[in-house]
């Protein structure tokens, strides 16, 4: 499979985290993988200010991805 096909497809994905912070794998993950968004749990809630601060991280990941589009966040 091509780099290229590779990241055409991640856009195509969700994924879900483990816990109320990135983790650096999780990071990783997302952006070498082009992923297009990521879905949050009852287990990544705690309270308003970390819900944003968590999808300030989350978008943040688009900077280090091939097409650098902002990621949907589902919850």
């Amino acid at each position: 499979m091509t780099k290229e096909l590779r990241h055409v497809i991640g856009q195509t994905f969700f994924v879900g985290i483990s816990g109320k912070t990135l983790t650096p794998e999780e990071s990783k993950f997302i952006a070498e993988n082009n992923i297009g968004g990521v879905i949050l749990f009852d287990r990544n809630l705690e309270n308003p200010e970390q819900l944003y601060q968590l999808c300030q991280e989350i978008q943040k990941l688009r900077f280090k991805m091939v097409d650098q589009q902002p990621l949907f966040i589902g919850i």
